[in-house]
């Protein structure tokens, strides 16, 4: 059976990244739960390999033996439980970005409907092409009529954000779904 939560961490780093790469700024407690994963993940379990064990069999100290016996007895169990802790965390992550959703909700909704408002703009602009109205001077209406897919692009890859992290749709119409 698949366990989702071995993503946690994958999809906490994706989301916030792509959040990032939206200009969106990340709410102090998201920051906080980011920063506690990060030291988390970056205190994996290191292997303490045989050397350490086989010198202390040859100095004959029982205590060190003793200790670096167990060290390489319970690696895997550390290492899973890390692999966990580190999952956990990942979860965390993501759980505040729901909890903080407000100000990045406003944002997506901000750029979702300047996006979706230019593709509307477009579409009013009636069956031209980009040829045609630079032809005619009208330069603005036909950058906006040749950015009429990079806009749709960037309401879908918003709208998606907004689903698929906080599970939320966002309060603006789908442009392409408008009647003409």
């Amino acid at each position: 059976m698949f366990n989702r939560d071995a993503l946690a961490e994958v999809k906490a780093r994706r989301a916030i990244r792509e959040l990032t790469a939206l200009n969106i700024s990340v709410p102090q407690p998201v920051k906080d739960q980011l920063d506690q994963l990060d030291t988390l993940a970056a205190a994996a379990p290191k292997h303490p390999g045989d050397q350490a064990l086989i010198e202390a069999t040859i100095a004959g100290d029982p205590d060190q033996i003793m200790k670096e016996a167990i060290a390489l007895a319970t690696h895997e169990h550390r290492q899973r439980a890390h692999a966990a802790a580190v999952q956990r965390a990942g979860a965390a992550v993501s759980a505040a970005l729901r909890a903080n959703r407000k100000p990045i909700v406003d944002a997506l909704t901000e750029q979702a409907q300047q996006a979706a408002n230019r593709v509307a703009a477009a579409r009013n602009l009636g069956d031209t092409t980009v040829e045609s109205l630079v032809l005619a001077g009208r330069h603005d209406d036909a950058s906006l009529l040749a950015a009429v897919g990079a806009n749709r692009q960037v309401f879908r890859r918003l709208v998606g954000w907004a689903d698929r992290n906080l599970g939320q749709l966002l309060p603006v119409s789908d442009p392409d779904s408008a009647p003409e």
